[in-house]
């Protein structure tokens, strides 16, 4: 099932040569990323990060590796949980 596109994301424009097609793309860009960031717009837009994979126990993040290098990663079993998950979210079958 294709998914619709967010509704509060409108497209970015293609800049041309000119200042004002560039300030456009460029104002657009920046409403992109708050809108996806939670900054702005709609929470439920907003999009999910490792890190909020991690706090809901849905991904693993290995002990061995330190902070400033560790590599969030989903093992088969977080993959399995995570489908049933969202499966049962919107209904539709894992």
């Amino acid at each position: 099932m294709p998914l619709d596109p967010l509704p509060n994301v409108p497209a970015i424009p293609q800049p041309s040569g000119t200042i004002e097609s560039l300030q456009e793309s460029v104002i657009a860009l920046k409403e992109a990323v708050e809108d996806m960031s939670g900054q702005i717009g709609d929470p439920l837009d907003r999009v999910v990060t490792f890190r909020d994979l991690i706090r809901l126990n849905l991904i693993s993040v290995p002990a061995s590796q330190s902070t400033q290098s560790r590599m969030a990663y989903l093992t088969e079993a977080d993959l399995q949980e995570l489908r049933n998950r969202i499966s049962a979210l919107d209904g539709l079958p894992p």
